[in-house]
């Protein structure tokens, strides 16, 4: 019988212990859900539900425990393996295990007095003076069964030529608005195929419409405001048009959106001046193609664009829309760079 009760008590200081060290909500989870998931996780937000207490959190466990198991959350598709960037969204090695180790343990909460405060989230503008801010008019979207791309054309009333060191995107209607795209157009052919459609915007797949439209930036779920080095612009245009490209999903019929979009101008005279180019496509720069998928077949396309000189490159965005796995990029010292 003493051998017996010497056993119980051996398993009981084992689990007494392996409970004290245990990740606690507390002591060690909150702080890395607040710092990297409650920004999209907040009342507001994008993310479909909070994590901004204890309570949102425990409901979710099996939720977080997956997506951090799988890489899933924070979204961050580069392979850091391959190439790092700068304003990465990912997890340490130290972080996942605490997360996994506080769901496998029964997530427990620890004691409350010593929790975080929350973060403070009031949705106001990132930009809160913004040098320019323009919104497109009220639009109902019309995506019954197909996804639909709307264009509307905007005027800047601006006089001359403008530098733009940062721009942030602020959708209407976050659970309707796929993506923004943003165009500059000097030609009039945007604001003329606006005013031809009786209702607000015009539908374009693809771009604005009009070849003389040039892009200036976009936006996908999850984009933080962008903002250039100290030094560096884009150039917006004198009596040019913001064009934007919106693509509501299928099934988004009814749903009402008003997107706008706040810019800041550099104040500096001697700027650089910054391009952005959708370089690649389905149709131009392909070496194996054309692009054409056969049903229930996996196939690996490449494409290229020679740069003719120096240049630094800020940012790069593949967009595969439907139905692509993985991009790669490869540059060598001819100052060619392939995309697989």
């Amino acid at each position: 019988m003493k051998k017996f009760l010497s056993f119980g008590l051996l398993i009981v200081a084992l689990a007494t212990a392996k409970a004290q060290t245990a990740p606690t909500w507390s002591a060690d989870v909150a702080s890395i859900i607040y710092n990297k998931c409650a920004n999209c996780h907040h009342a507001g937000a994008i993310g479909p539900f909070p994590l901004m207490s204890y309570q949102d959190a425990f409901v979710q466990a099996a939720g977080i425990e997956g997506s951090v198991s799988d890489n899933k959350m924070p979204p961050w598709p580069p392979d850091p393996t391959f190439r790092r960037y700068a304003h990465e969204r990912m997890l340490s090695t130290e972080e996942k295990t605490k997360i996994l180790d506080w769901v496998s343990n029964g997530a427990p909460q620890g004691d409350a007095n010593t929790a975080p405060a929350p973060p403070v989230f009031t949705n106001a503008w990132d930009i809160a003076n913004p040098s320019l801010s323009v919104a497109m008019p009220e639009y109902f979207s019309e995506a019954v069964s197909d996804d639909i791309y709307k264009c509307f054309a905007i005027p800047t009333n601006l006089t001359e030529d403008k530098f733009i060191k940062s721009i942030e995107v602020i959708p209407g209607n976050r659970a309707v608005v796929h993506h923004v795209l943003i165009f500059q157009d000097q030609s009039g052919d945007c604001l003329a195929l606006d005013a031809a459609d009786p209702n607000p915007g015009y539908t374009n797949y693809g771009g604005a419409g009009s070849s003389n439209a040039k892009m200036v930036g976009g936006w996908a779920p999850g984009a933080r405001p962008y903002s250039l080095p100290n030094g560096f612009g884009i150039r917006l245009k004198a009596n040019s048009a913001l064009v934007l490209q919106i693509h509501y999903p299928s099934g988004t019929a009814g749903s009402i959106d008003s997107t706008r979009v706040n810019f800041e101008f550099t104040d500096g005279t001697n700027v650089r001046e910054v391009y952005v180019f959708p370089v690649l496509n389905h149709i131009q720069s392909m070496i194996t193609g054309p692009l054409n998928i056969p049903a229930n077949e996996v196939k690996t396309f490449e494409q290229e664009f020679y740069v003719p000189y120096k240049m630094t490159v800020f940012s790069v965005a593949p967009h595969m829309h439907l139905i692509g796995r993985s991009t790669k990029r490869i540059c060598c010292a001819t100052r060619q760079c392939r995309y697989y």
